[in-house]
């Protein structure tokens, strides 16, 4: 789902493009910050499961929010549905490395849209919003779901409803303060930056993939209820060696729900994960390397499963 702060429209290009210099980028744990060259600055925050953002236009200058479905990977539908003039709905279904990928969102404005403008040549799938000359900042909250518009809505309304976005910033960077200070290093400033670059790296997957009310999309295609955070992104070839044995050592509760995802991803498909995405399985890489972090956890007394279940999970089908 691409949103884009333009200055003006340009229905001539499939691709909507602004320049834009490094050295006026900020970036930290939780939040980004950017000027670009049309002289819009976009700032942006999220929090689990909805996003937070500020467009501040030029003074006196026109402004316009591209909403584009088509952006990224090949379509294979979607709406985007006008609900009200501050209030926009819809899905994303496409295919590419997850062969059928599902994104559900729901779109509010801080200010009321004067006018959308719909793409010639896609109408249904890129619309312009316009808005009145602006005279503070543009704030957009995003829900996302990977089940329905209804659920990304409860998501927004849940996480950050209608917040400014530094104050969902504070509350985001504190999590993350939490999460990186599980490991404490002494050395330069330039150690810390590096080792603290990587470890928020090595965080920022696997994800939570389920609503606030605990739906989610299964690798069979249903959207039934979990007693668990599930999470998807599961790149097993690159992370058995060294990430999963590292959350087994610094997060006991997601290592505990990283297996919990696993059995139900076994129940649906007859077998681990090789490399899963929102709800797919990829086939990428060889191996059975979901077996590893199984057996990891259970070596170290953090399995929440049956052992037999266990057992049966790492044999395969």
């Amino acid at each position: 789902l691409l949103l884009m702060p333009m200055l003006e429209v340009n229905w001539t290009s499939d691709e909507v493009r602004t320049a834009f210099s490094h050295e006026n980028e900020k970036a930290n744990a939780g939040s980004y910050e950017v000027l670009l060259a049309n002289d819009i600055r976009v700032e942006l925050t999220a929090s689990t499961r909805a996003g937070v953002h500020r467009y501040t236009f030029p003074k006196g200058a026109p402004a316009y929010l591209l909403v584009d479905l088509l952006h990224r990977d090949r379509l294979l539908g979607g709406e985007i549905v006008q609900l009200d003039e501050k209030n926009l709905k819809g899905h994303r279904r496409s295919t590419a490395w997850a062969l059928d990928q599902n994104v559900f969102y729901h779109i509010r404005l801080s200010q009321a849209v004067e006018e959308v403008l719909a793409d010639p040549s896609n109408p249904k799938h890129r619309r312009v919003l316009r808005f009145k000359k602006l005279k503070k900042p543009l704030t957009v909250w995003v829900g996302l779901s990977s089940t329905s518009s209804e659920a990304a809505l409860q998501n927004l309304e849940k996480e950050v409803g209608q917040k400014e976005l530094d104050e969902v910033k504070t509350q985001t960077r504190s999590l993350w303060d939490g999460e990186l200070s599980k490991i404490q290093v002494w050395g330069s400033q330039e150690q810390k930056h590096i080792f603290y670059t990587a470890l928020y790296h090595n965080m920022i997957v696997p994800n939570l993939f389920s609503d606030a009310a605990g739906t989610y999309r299964g690798m069979d295609g249903a959207v039934p209820q979990a007693n668990s955070d599930p999470y998807t992104v599961f790149s097993l070839w690159d992370t058995y060696r060294a990430t999963h044995p590292l959350y087994t050592l610094i997060d006991h509760e997601r290592t505990g729900d990283f297996l919990r995802t696993f059995e139900r991803m076994f129940d649906q498909t007859g077998r681990l994960p090789v490399w899963e995405l929102a709800g797919n399985e990829t086939e990428c890489m060889i191996g059975y390397h979901g077996a590893s972090v199984v057996a990891d956890a259970a070596i170290k007394g953090l399995s929440p499963l049956d052992k037999n279940k266990a057992l049966e999970m790492v044999r395969g089908s």
